[in-house]
């Protein structure tokens, strides 16, 4: 198949000690045409000390936001497929070459994948294994994560991401991309990269218990509810549409 362009935006700060790891996985993939753009935020000395060190080209931004952070990226790319990379995570060498592989069997506009769990020190200890993707199953739970591959296309189609709704934002994309292009969202079954799991970030139960977390979830499920015309309430035995999910 032809070579078309990737960009991998890495949203980064408080992360020195991770992200060379991180780059690394994206510099040593197998698809022959991938270019990285780290956004780093201001006053990040000790990041900004290894990606001078590296030779990597960066940004910096103004805030310490991973949501504004990926939307500065991906204004300044130019792939033709777009993946947000996790500073403190480490994609697999084949990560983007499956993937867009699978775009193109499949004509798909966005890809996710399976994913192995790791300890600080990224030593897999457990595996993510997603279901293949329905809009049900995603207004239940969101199974798309942040790092699938994405055609630049939709970030022309739906502008960039609401940096509103903080962590929630791409929940947001991927249901107004389910919206619209229902069989366009493939799932990858294989593990593509390494989540690692360390002191520095919230834990998935304290992700569960955070009401403002919870709330607006509720806010973007209910709204994607009403742009299709259906009922919330059929949709009460679901995880994020419970009418009691986002109480404290």
């Amino acid at each position: 198949m032809d070579a078309p362009l990737l960009s991998v935006v890495m949203p980064t700060h408080g992360h020195a000690q991770f992200i060379e790891t991180a780059i690394k996985g994206i510099l040593s993939q197998t698809y022959p045409r991938v270019k990285l753009l780290v956004v780093s935020v201001k006053g990040d000395e000790q990041t900004r000390k290894v990606l001078d060190r590296l030779g990597v080209k960066y940004l910096e931004s103004d805030r310490a936001d991973h949501i504004h952070q990926i939307n500065i990226g991906v204004n300044e790319t130019k792939g033709e497929w777009v993946s947000a990379g996790a500073s403190d995570d480490s994609f697999l060498p084949s990560k983007l070459w499956s993937e867009l592989a699978l775009a193109t069997q499949r004509d798909a506009l966005v890809v996710y994948s399976d994913f192995f769990y790791g300890d600080d020190q990224l030593r897999v200890d457990g595996v993510c294994r997603a279901a293949d993707f329905s809009y049900e199953r995603l207004i239940g739970r969101c199974m798309v994560n942040d790092c699938s591959l994405v055609s630049r296309g939709l970030y022309e189609e739906f502008g960039p991401l609401n940096e509103a709704l903080g962590s929630i934002a791409f929940f947001d994309r991927w249901l107004h991309i389910a919206e619209k292009y229902p069989d366009k969202i493939v799932h990858n079954p294989y593990p593509a990269f390494i989540y690692r799991r360390h002191s520095g970030q919230k834990s998935g139960v304290e992700k569960l218990q955070d009401p403002k977390r919870l709330g607006l979830m509720l806010q973007v499920a209910r709204a994607s509810l009403k742009r299709k015309g259906l009922d919330a309430e059929q949709f009460k035995g679901y995880r994020v549409v419970r009418l009691d999910y986002a109480r404290p």
